[in-house]
């Protein structure tokens, strides 16, 4: 889970669902929650990186020697791929 209250969280979910992101579908054992699924156009989302990301990723590791460049993306890996326990994960 999130660190996100659960009306901030409903609110990010109903702007998804209007940008076409996400679908929602109420279940009934879920209630007053249901299940959110990313649309077709979400998993395009996902799929393509955005233009302006990639360019900043580009340029910072763009000097990086590929050994550091392996170290680096090792390190981010290990760190987004932690379990957080329930609470959010931030940068130290």
């Amino acid at each position: 889970m999130t660190s996100i209250d659960a009306s901030t969280m409903s609110r990010l979910v109903t702007r998804m669902v209007r940008q076409g992101l996400v679908t929602r579908t109420p279940l009934q054992d879920l209630q007053p929650r249901g299940l959110v699924a990313l649309s077709a156009k979400g998993r395009r989302e996902v799929r393509e990186p955005d233009p302006i990301a990639k360019k900043l990723e580009v340029t910072a590791v763009e000097r990086l020697p590929p050994r550091d460049l392996a170290v680096v993306k090792r390190a981010l890996a290990a760190h987004v791929c932690q379990p957080t326990n329930g609470r959010a994960s931030r940068a130290e």
